[in-house]
């Protein structure tokens, strides 16, 4: 081919690709198909048995290795800038990828994570290379020739539109390969609720004593501080409460749980804890309406007990137990103003936040958290209904995650997955007093 046969050379850089392609699939094929003896002949006893690792470190060097080859076309067209950038997204994409899935998975996240961010190299690499060779106007399209064009700032539209296609199956045809199908669909779910902070149901960590402290901060050694823990169960919750009240307010806790074996449970507990003389124990169930109500029971201290049942087909013992609203409880007990009240009833949450209809609506809750999860399907409630219920009355609502507060703007579809989750609705002068998080929607 002569130096000014650009067609030529385009054609020569193809068989040149497809050769390369073609051998490095063929290795792969047989590092699969035979990685037991490769990990034999290479690898110490002790790492033999993460011989199935191997194919993904070969897939990921494919990529890197046909990455160089697009570098060294950037370098013929003495572009170092497009072969920095592509090595940066490689090493970007390696942090990525590679740091959750190695938090997630292991060593096995370590060996998934190579062939992403290689394969993220390998389209940036081709992209540069073809930018930096592209015909000028009047060339043969997409024939690269000797001269250099300036890098363009942005992907031209259907250029980006063929890179993402390009990508999207790529990564999504390779993952479903060397995954399948229910590991990948497993993989992604995760990566979206760490992304989303969809945190697991642990004090600890999913930010609800991020939620006490702030209440407790907020006033004076000696004041008075009411709180309720509706759905108490064995007294957790309102535990770590007490124990974070390092202020020395006077607290007054309002306790309710109505399944008998359990409410055994919690006053044991509480006097177990010294905390008998803080915590008034009530043996009804909070609701929209006052009367008698069936609560669905697995046994003693189980979480899922609660006022509708499960529709898994698990056996339930059905009681009746006695319902109050929060609006005539607190007028009977000559309670004016609730500082912070917490609601965990397994689905029934709405209907414990409509029984308090009058006190949200004179301002008397300050803030009030509730649970949201798959629950509120069988209940036949949608999340749209708390905000369209609680933001009229002024009150501001988000998501407790392990990082502050995720305050929204309003309802939004986003927000209606039915993943386990406590929201937070404070009045609106409370809102700064809170760590607070910004909706990724709003981010973008």
């Amino acid at each position: 081919v002569s130096a000014g046969d650009a067609i030529g050379q385009q054609r020569v850089l193809r068989y040149w690709l497809s050769l390369a392609g073609a051998l490095f699939m063929a290795g792969l094929i047989g590092v699969f198909f035979c990685r037991g003896w490769i990990a034999s002949l290479l690898l110490a006893k002790q790492y033999q048995s993460s011989a199935d690792i191997l194919p993904l470190l070969a897939l990921g060097y494919v990529f890197y290795c046909l990455s160089n080859i697009y570098n060294i076309i950037s370098l013929a067209q003495k572009n170092s800038r497009a072969v920095l950038f592509s090595e940066l997204t490689g090493a970007v994409g390696s942090l990525a990828f590679g740091i959750p899935l190695t938090w997630a998975f292991g060593l096995a996240g370590a060996a998934a994570a190579v062939p992403f961010y290689f394969l993220g190299q390998l389209v940036v690499a081709r992209w540069l290379a073809r930018s930096s060779c592209c015909a000028k106007a009047g060339a043969h399209p997409g024939v690269c020739n000797t001269q250099v064009t300036p890098l363009p700032t942005r992907m031209p539209g259907a250029v980006a539109a063929r890179t993402r296609s390009f990508a999207k199956r790529i990564i999504l045809g390779g993952m479903w390969f060397l995954l399948g199908r229910e590991r990948l669909v497993r993989f992604a779910r995760f990566l979206a609720n760490e992304s989303r902070l969809d945190a697991t149901n642990e004090m600890s960590e999913n930010g609800e004593a991020t939620v006490q402290s702030v209440i407790l901060n907020r006033v004076r050694e000696g004041s008075p501080v009411i709180v309720f823990d509706v759905g108490a169960n064995v007294g957790l919750w309102t535990r770590s409460l007490i124990a974070a009240n390092l202020h020395h307010a006077a607290l007054q806790v309002h306790v309710f749980e109505p399944c008998p074996g359990t409410r055994q449970t919690l006053a044991a507990n509480l006097r177990a804890w010294g905390l008998e003389n803080q915590v008034r124990v009530n043996a009804c169930a909070l609701s929209s309406t006052s009367g008698e109500a069936s609560f669905y029971s697995l046994g003693d201290n189980m979480g899922r007990n609660s006022l509708h049942p499960l529709d898994d087909g698990t056996v339930q013992h059905v009681e009746r137990v006695t319902a109050e609203t929060l609006d005539r409880y607190c007028a009977h007990a000559g309670i004016t103003q609730i500082d912070l009240l917490k609601i965990d009833t397994e689905g029934h949450d709405l209907e414990v936040i409509q029984g308090a209809r009058n006190l949200l609506h004179e301002g008397r809750i300050n803030a009030l958290q509730f649970e949201y999860n798959h629950r509120w399907v069988v209940a036949r409630h949608f999340l749209r209904d708390a905000f369209e219920f609680l933001t009229p009355l002024g009150y501001r609502l988000g998501k407790v995650t392990p990082r502050g507060i995720e305050f929204y703007p309003g309802w939004d579809i986003e927000l209606e997955s039915f993943r386990e989750a406590n929201f937070l609705a404070v009045k609106q002068d409370l809102v700064s007093a809170f760590p607070q998080l910004r909706w990724w929607k709003d981010a973008a």
